[in-house]
C-alpha cells in the first residue's frame, strides 16, 4: 500500500516537474482524474463563434469507446472517439446557445457553445456615373458599423460588381454592391445640306461656372466660320466644308486650370438626294395600300405632307388624294414628290336576269358588258339542259368585283286531258278546255268541229315548260229520218198520229200535237242517244167547199218582216230551206210586242228578263236547228217546270195569242239580222239574249246582240233578255 502511494506520488512530482521545465500550459486543462472517470483533457467546453466558422476542438480523456454518448451540439458540430478519446469539432450553422452533454454511463460532464449570428454589412448605394467620370470612394466601414475591405480596385469606365469582406474577428457576411458606368455614345448629325448649325454642352450645374471651352474640327477645314469659341454653345458655318465626316470635340478648363476629358460629336456632311421620280397620276381600287404606290429611287418613305410629318406604313390604306415620296441616299432623304392618288370604288356588275328556260330551249349566251358598263367574262359554259350558277369575272385592270347569276332550267311537263267522248255530226261539242289535268294552259288548234272526226293539237302558252298534245274527238254522222208524207185533208177530217219510227228506223217523238184543222209544221226529234237529226212534215188541211149564190175575193194580204201581224210583230218569213218553208206559202216567225220595248229597268231588255234556269239539268236534245224552239221549249218545260226563261214564254199570252216559244240558236240568229226592222231596241253592252240551245248541264249559248250577233256560251244562273216568237 505505501509502495502504490509513493509511485503515485512520483509520476506527479515527475509531472510537475515536467510542465516546470519550460512546456506551454492548457489552461482549460485539468489534471487527469482518478483511473476509471471521464475528463476534459484538451479544448475549452465554453465557446463562443460565429454561425458558419469552426469550433475549436474539445478532447475529453478516459472515454471508454462503445459505453461513451454526447447529446444536444448545434447542428453542423460532431463528436468522435479514438484511442478513449473524445473529440468534438464542426462547424455549426445555426445561431442559438446549445448546452451538450458528454457521458460514459458513470460519470456526466456539461459544456456550453454559443453559435452567433452573423450581420450583413449595410452601405448606401453609389449611383451610376458615365464612363470616364469620377467614381466615389466605396467606405471601408458600413453604416451598421462593419470594417472591412473592398474588392476589385474600382473602375470608372465600366459597369463593375464589387465585394466588401469584413475584418477578421468581426461575425459579419460579406456583401456586393454593382457601381453602374453608362456608355456614353458619341453623338452622331447627318447634314445632308451646308448650312450653319449650333452645337452645345450640357452645362447646367454651378461647377461649370466660370469654365473655358475650347472647340475643334477634324480634319481641320480651311476657312471654317466657328463662333462663340471659348463658351458652351458654338455655331458653325459648313458652307465652305467640303462633302465628308468630321469629327467636332469640346475640351473644358475649369477655373483651377483642370481640364476635364474631350467630349466628341462626329458630323457627316453628305451632298442633298435628288427626289424620286414617279407617275404623277396613280389610280387605284378601293382596298388599295401604301404598298401599291410606285415612285423609281432608293429607300423610299411615302408621306401625307409636303414636308414634315410619319411615313407611311406599306399597310395604311390610300384614299383619293396627293401623297408625297422622298428616297434617302446614303444618310439623306431627298425633297418629295408629289403623287395625284385616284381611288375608285369597286363597283359590282349589274344584269338582267336571264328568265327561266325550258329544257332544250333557247338559252343566249349571256352578255360580256354589264348594264353598269363592266366587261369581262362568265363560267361555265351556256347549259340549256339544267339549272347552273354562272360566274361573271371582271376584266383585269377594272375596279369592279365578279358577281353570279343562276338560270332556271325547268324540265318539261306532258299535259294530259279526259279523253272526250264521241259525238254525233251536229251534236254539242264543248270547246277543249285551255287547261289541262295537270295545270298547263295553251290553246287547240284546229278550231271546234262537231261534224266531222277531227284531230286537235294543244299547244302549250309560250313560257310553260311543257309539250304538245293531241286529242281525237269521234263524231258520228248524223241521220236523217224518213217518213211517208201525209196527204193534204180536210179541216175536221179525223188524223192519225204520227208514227215514232221513222222509215230507216230512228225512234223518237213528235211535236206539237197532231191538229186536224189548221195545216201544221211538225217536228220529229230523235230519241236522245241516236245519232240523228230532226226533221220536219208540214200536214196540209184544207177547208171545206162552201157554195153561196155570191161570190166575193178579198185582195190577199202581202205580209213582209216588221208588220204587226199574228199578236206581235213578223221578224222573219221562211226561205226555201227552212224548216217550215211550204212553196207558195207565207210562213214565218213572229216576236212578241213586248220582247222589242224599252220597259225593262235600264238594259233595253223590253218586259222579259230572267235567268235560263234548270242548271244542273241537261236535257240533251234541244238543238240549235232552225225549226226546233218549240220542241226544245217544250224539253225544258217538262223537265224543269216554271222559273226558267222556257216557261216564260210557254206561259205567255200576249195578244190574244197563246203559242210563243224561246227560239233556237238558229232562230234567234234570224231575229238578230232582222231585229232592227221591227223598231227592236238593242240591249246595253252588258246583256245578251237566251235561246233555247243548251251546251251541257250548266250553260247554254247566248247571242250577244250589242256585239254583232256572236255566241258565247254562259252559265245558266245568269239573267239575260228573253224574245219569245210563235209561228205563223
Amino acid at each position: 500500500m505505501q509502495t502504490k502511494n509513493l509511485i503515485n506520488s512520483v509520476i506527479l512530482f515527475l509531472g510537475i516537474v515536467f510542465i516546470a521545465s519550460g512546456q506551454k500550459q492548457n489552461t482549460q486543462a485539468t489534471p487527469p482524474p482518478p483511473p476509471g472517470l471521464i475528463y476534459l483533457f484538451s479544448g475549452s467546453d465554453r465557446q463562443t463563434v460565429c454561425e458558419n466558422s469552426p469550433i475549436s476542438n474539445i478532447t475529453y480523456g478516459n472515454a471508454p469507446q462503445f459505453v461513451t454518448s454526447v447529446s444536444g451540439l448545434p447542428s453542423g458540430v460532431t463528436w468522435s472517439i479514438l484511442s478513449d478519446q473524445l473529440t468534438i469539432s464542426g462547424t455549426p450553422f445555426t445561431a442559438g446557445s446549445y448546452n451538450y452533454l458528454v457521458s460514459d454511463g458513470y460519470t456526466q460532464l456539461t459544456g456550453m457553445i454559443t453559435v452567433t449570428a452573423k450581420t450583413t454589412p449595410i452601405f448606401s448605394q453609389l449611383t451610376p456615373i458615365n464612363s470616364g467620370g469620377t467614381l466615389a470612394v466605396l467606405p471601408t466601414t458600413s453604416t451598421n458599423g462593419i470594417t472591412g475591405t473592398w474588392l476589385p480596385a474600382p473602375n470608372n469606365t465600366a459597369t463593375t460588381t464589387y465585394t466588401f469582406t469584413p475584418s477578421v474577428g468581426q461575425c459579419a457576411n460579406t456583401t456586393t454592391m454593382t457601381v453602374a458606368v453608362n456608355t456614353v455614345a458619341t453623338p452622331t448629325q447627318n447634314l445632308c445640306s451646308r448650312d450653319t448649325q449650333t452645337y452645345s454642352v450640357n452645362t447646367t450645374d454651378s461647377s461649370h461656372a466660370g469654365s473655358i471651352y475650347a472647340w475643334s474640327i477634324s480634319p481641320t477645314i480651311p476657312n471654317i466660320v466657328i463662333t462663340g469659341q471659348g463658351t458652351n454653345s458654338i455655331t458653325i458655318d459648313w458652307s465652305n466644308a467640303p462633302y465628308g465626316s468630321y469629327t467636332l470635340q469640346a475640351v473644358e478648363t475649369n477655373g483651377a486650370s483642370c481640364v476635364s476629358t474631350p467630349v466628341n460629336a462626329t458630323i457627316n456632311l453628305t451632298q442633298p438626294a435628288t427626289a424620286p421620280s414617279a407617275a404623277a397620276t396613280q389610280t387605284f381600287c378601293t382596298a388599295a395600300t401604301v404598298a401599291n404606290l410606285t415612285a423609281t429611287g432608293t429607300n423610299l418613305q411615302w408621306f401625307t405632307a409636303a414636308t414634315g410629318g410619319t411615313a407611311l406604313t406599306a399597310t395604311t390604306a390610300l384614299t383619293t388624294g396627293n401623297y408625297y415620296v422622298s428616297q434617302t441616299v446614303g444618310l439623306c432623304e431627298s425633297n418629295r414628290t408629289v403623287v395625284a392618288v385616284a381611288v375608285n370604288p369597286t363597283v359590282v356588275p349589274t344584269f338582267t336576269q336571264v328568265s327561266p328556260i325550258c329544257s332544250g330551249g333557247i338559252l343566249s349566251s349571256l352578255p360580256t358588258t354589264s348594264n353598269n358598263g363592266i366587261t369581262g367574262t362568265w363560267l361555265p359554259a351556256i347549259n340549256n339542259t339544267a339549272t347552273t350558277n354562272y360566274t361573271f369575272t371582271p376584266t383585269a385592270g377594272l375596279c369592279a368585283a365578279t358577281t353570279a347569276m343562276t338560270i332556271v332550267v325547268n324540265q318539261n311537263v306532258t299535259p294530259t286531258f279526259t279523253q272526250v267522248a264521241p259525238i254525233c255530226s251536229g251534236g254539242i261539242l264543248a270547246s277543249l278546255p285551255t287547261t289541262s289535268n295537270n295545270g298547263i294552259t295553251g290553246t287547240w288548234l284546229p278550231a271546234i268541229n262537231n261534224t266531222a272526226t277531227t284531230n286537235y293539237t294543244f299547244t302549250p302558252t309560250v313560257g310553260l315548260c311543257a309539250a304538245t298534245a293531241a286529242m281525237t274527238i269521234v263524231v258520228n254522222p248524223n241521220v236523217t229520218p224518213t217518213f211517208t208524207q201525209i196527204s193534204p185533208v180536210c179541216s175536221g177530217t179525223t188524223l192519225t198520229a204520227l208514227p215514232t219510227t221513222s222509215n230507216n228506223g230512228i225512234t223518237g217523238t213528235w211535236l206539237p200535237a197532231v191538229n186536224p184543222n189548221i195545216t201544221t209544221t211538225y217536228t220529229f226529234t230523235p230519241t236522245a242517244g241516236q245519232c240523228a237529226s230532226t226533221t220536219t212534215q208540214t200536214i196540209i188541211i184544207t177547208a171545206p167547199v162552201v157554195t153561196s149564190p155570191i161570190s166575193f175575193v178579198a185582195p190577199v194580204q202581202q205580209l213582209s218582216v216588221g208588220m204587226s201581224y199574228g199578236g206581235g210583230k213578223i221578224i222573219y218569213i221562211f226561205q226555201p230551206g227552212d224548216a217550215g218553208y211550204i212553196n207558195g206559202q207565207t210562213h214565218g216567225l213572229i216576236i212578241a210586242i213586248g220582247s222589242i220595248t224599252t220597259t225593262n229597268t235600264g238594259n233595253n231588255c223590253g218586259s222579259y228578263f230572267s235567268t235560263f234556269g234548270c242548271s244542273g239539268v241537261f236535257n240533251g236534245n234541244t238543238s240549235t236547228a232552225m225549226g226546233t224552239g218549240i220542241s226544245n221549249t217544250n224539253q225544258l218545260v217538262a223537265s224543269c217546270g216554271a222559273g226558267t226563261v222556257a216557261s216564260i214564254c210557254d206561259s205567255l199570252v200576249e195578244n190574244g195569242y197563246s203559242d210563243w216559244f224561246l227560239p233556237s240558236k238558229d232562230e234567234l240568229s234570224k231575229v238578230y239580222q232582222n231585229y232592227s226592222l221591227v223598231g227592236g231596241v238593242y240591249p246595253t253592252a252588258s246583256q245578251g239574249v237566251w235561246s233555247s240551245s243548251e251546251v251541257n248541264a250548266n250553260s247554254g249559248y247566248v247571242c250577244s246582240f250589242d256585239g254583232g250577233g256572236g255566241w258565247v256560251v254562259l252559265p245558266k244562273t245568269y239573267g239575260f233578255c228573253v224574245k219569245p216568237l210563235r209561228k205563223f
